[in-house]
């Protein structure tokens, strides 16, 4: 099936509406890689931390939580990380 210059009209018409929704959202939350590094943040979560995103990118999720939750962080980052890799090696090829 070949996408139509509709479909592609619709579909930038959509990330256009996740970004506003993600970046405009009433609630504090970013998105972080697989090993828990802040890759995109929205508005609220920079005026809850106060700071700018430049200063949120780039640094690791639970360099925001409290000391007493950072190791539990740092455990699910890592458990998912292995897990996503060994899903990863058992769907390889060969």
């Amino acid at each position: 099936m070949r996408a139509t210059t509709t479909d592609a009209a619709n579909l930038g018409d959509q990330l256009d509406r996740y970004r506003r929704l993600f970046d405009e959202a009433p609630l504090a939350y970013h998105e972080a890689d697989v090993n828990g590094v802040i890759r995109r943040v929205n508005r609220a979560e920079c005026q809850l931390l106060g700071l700018a995103e430049s200063e949120i990118l780039g640094r690791c999720s639970w360099d925001f939580a409290i000391p007493a939750h950072r190791q539990a962080m740092r455990d699910r980052f890592r458990i998912a990380s292995i897990s996503r890799f060994a899903i990863s090696a058992q769907n390889s090829p060969g």
